[in-house]
C-alpha cells in the first residue's frame, strides 16, 4: 500500500465508534534476502560447533573445499619445524597430517591419530578428542575424515556380521549381474558392494560413496574364488580387502578425500550403524528402508 493510503486510513478510523474500531494490522516483516541469509549461516558456522549444532551447510558457508585445496597447497613436507608454517612429516599420509595440525600438534609428538584402516582405534570425533580443533574450518574437516572412516567401518562390520547368514552376500553377488547394479560397476567386486549398497536404501552417504567408487575403479576381483557364486567366505575377504584399499587411497590424498566428501557436506551427518545395514541385508522386506531409521 502506498505511504499516502496508509494516512488516509488513519484518518478514516477517527471517524468509526470507538466499539468497532480494531488496530490495524503489523505489516509484514521483510524476507530475509539471499545475502542476509548467507551471513547469518556465516555467523551459525563461525564458532566451534557442539554435537547437535553441526550443519551441512556450514561446508558451502566455510567454503571447505577451497579450505582444504589452500591447505594442501601451503604444507610443507619436512623434518624441522617452521614458524608459520604448516608441514608433514616425511611418509605422513594427508588425513594424518591435518589431523594433527587440527588439534595443535604441529611441534610436540603426538600419538598419531589414525583414520586410514577399518580396524583403526585412535580415529575419533573432534567431540571425542579432549583438545578442540583449532578453527571451525578445522572442526568440519576433522570431523569429515571421522566420518568417512566412520562409515567404510560400519560397512565393514555389517559385512562380518552377514557372514552368519548362509547364503546372503552369494544372493547379493547373484542379484548385482541380475539386475541394472553390474552394469555400471567395473568389476564383480564392486558390483557386489553396490548391489548391497543398493539393498539398503541408499542415504546419501552411500550414494556418494558409490558415485566415488565409479569414479575410481578398483581393479582386482575375488581373490581365491574356485566357484561361481563364489562362497560367503570369499565373497567377504574381497569386500573387506577393497573397503581398506579405498579408505587408504581416500585418506592418503586430498584431491582423494575431497573427490568423496564433494561440495554439499553430505558426511556432516551421523553415520548409519552397522546393524541398520545387516538388517536391511538379512531381513526381508527390510531393504530400503532400514538404513533411514
Amino acid at each position: 500500500m502506498h505511504f499516502s493510503s496508509w494516512i488516509i486510513a488513519a484518518g478514516l478510523l477517527r471517524f468509526l465508534p470507538s466499539s468497532t474500531a480494531s488496530p490495524l494490522p503489523a505489516a509484514p516483516k521483510p524476507a530475509a534476502s539471499p545475502k542476509q541469509s548467507a551471513t547469518n549461516a556465516s555467523d551459525a558456522c563461525s564458532s566451534s560447533p557442539s554435537p547437535g549444532a553441526m550443519s551441512p551447510e556450514c561446508w558451502a558457508s566455510l567454503d571447505m573445499n577451497d579450505f582444504l585445496t589452500n591447505w594442501t597447497t601451503t604444507t610443507v613436507i619436512g623434518n624441522a619445524p617452521m614458524i608459520g608454517t604448516i608441514y608433514c612429516k616425511p611418509k605422513e599420509i594427508w588425513a594424518q597430517c591435518f589431523l594433527r595440525f587440527a588439534y595443535g600438534q604441529q611441534r610436540q609428538p603426538a600419538a598419531p591419530m589414525d583414520c586410514s584402516t577399518p580396524t583403526s582405534k585412535s580415529c575419533k570425533s573432534p567431540f571425542d578428542v579432549p583438545a578442540d580443533p583449532t578453527s571451525p574450518e578445522y572442526y568440519y574437516g576433522a570431523y569429515s575424515i571421522f566420518a568417512v572412516f566412520a562409515y567404510i567401518t560400519a560397512i565393514a562390520s555389517a559385512l562380518l556380521s552377514v557372514t552368519a547368514y548362509p547364503g546372503a552376500l552369494q544372493s547379493a553377488y547373484t542379484s548385482a549381474y541380475a539386475g541394472a547394479g553390474a552394469a555400471s560397476a567395473p568389476n564383480p567386486v564392486d558390483a557386489t558392494l553396490f548391489e548391497l549398497l543398493s539393498q539398503s536404501g541408499f542415504s546419501a552417504m552411500d550414494t556418494a560413496f558409490v558415485t566415488y567408487m565409479n569414479k575410481n575403479s578398483y581393479t582386482g576381483g575375488f581373490v581365491g574364488a574356485s566357484t561361481d557364486p563364489p562362497s560367503d567366505a570369499v565373497i567377504y575377504t574381497s569386500l573387506v580387502a577393497v573397503l581398506q584399499q579405498r579408505l587408504k587411497g581416500i585418506m592418503t590424498a586430498d584431491g582423494a578425500f575431497q573427490s568423496l566428501v564433494g561440495t554439499k557436506g553430505v558426511w556432516i551427518a551421523q553415520v548409519p550403524p552397522a546393524a541398520s545395514y545387516v538388517k536391511a541385508w538379512t531381513t526381508p522386506g527390510e531393504a530400503a528402508s532400514a538404513v533411514a531409521r
